[in-house]
């Protein structure tokens, strides 16, 4: 299943924008570790295109969200 997820978010994230599928929130990268951790992977992997992207910057915040949460 986490394969799954890892191929379907990097096929969303890769799809040009006329074409998106519909982005994940905050709370959604907050309750999938494995979807949050492969969409850091894929956004790290290409900053130039994929930094500003809604998917980028949900996971981002939910992974500062879920450090917080840790200390």
């Amino acid at each position: 299943m986490t394969r799954k997820i890892l191929f379907s978010l990097l096929l969303a994230l890769a799809a040009p924008a006329a074409h998106a599928a519909a982005t994940h929130d905050v709370p959604w990268f907050a309750r999938h570790a494995a979807a949050r951790q492969a969409a850091l992977a894929a956004c790290a992997a290409n900053p130039g295109d994929l930094a500003a992207s809604p998917d980028c910057i949900n996971a981002a915040a939910a992974a500062r969200a879920a450090l917080a949460r840790e200390l």
